[in-house]
């Protein structure tokens, strides 16, 4: 990991008992936005999962609900949780997942952390099956839609959404990877 990957672990490690009370009013928001953009599916990935405060909506999608995030002691939160996720902690720019997966990934206010978002966003399109729907966020102040918008393309996904004040404060963008031909 990166230095600035292994101080973000640090600080989400450290913060993970107030997580919820700081930020869960502004997050439910956000979640509710992404779901709508959501279909229900066999797999839906929740990258940067943090306390697993989206479980209940997404595991009412999703089959199987993989989830992720690189602090352990948030996931030892998510793991409370009374809906059922496999967890596993890692590195959002090198998941231990096979290509083409997942039908959906959602990743909400995670990605402005990432030291090269490209690779990320690279990872989703890699893991995603074809015709998947990825719903990703980020902070407005430290992100652009067009900056996101470039990301994606040159990942090889196909931008068909982008929503600006998210939650009042992040941009919302939800691509999908396009169907093979046969």
């Amino acid at each position: 990991m990166t230095a600035k990957q292994l101080e973000i672990q640090r600080r989400y490690d450290l913060t993970s008992r107030i997580y919820e009370s700081r930020y869960q009013e502004v997050q439910r928001r956000k979640y509710a936005s992404v779901s709508a953009e959501i279909p229900s599916s066999n797999i839906i990935l929740d990258l940067g999962c943090g306390t697993g405060m989206f479980f209940s909506e997404l595991s009412n999608r999703a089959k199987l609900l993989v989830a992720t995030d690189i602090s352990i002691e948030m996931l030892r939160h998510a793991n409370s949780r009374p809906q059922m996720a496999l967890l596993f902690q890692s590195d959002a720019s090198n998941l231990p997942l096979r290509c083409q997966s997942l039908d959906a990934v959602v990743s909400v206010t995670m990605l402005q952390n990432a030291p090269e978002p490209l690779k990320v966003i690279s990872e989703i399109a890699r893991v995603l099956k074809s015709g998947g729907v990825a719903a990703i966020t980020s902070l407005r102040r430290k992100s652009s839609p067009d900056q996101i918008l470039e990301w994606v393309r040159r990942a090889d996904l196909r931008g068909v959404k982008v929503e600006e004040g998210v939650g009042g404060e992040d941009i919302l963008c939800v691509a999908r990877k396009s169907r093979t031909p046969p």
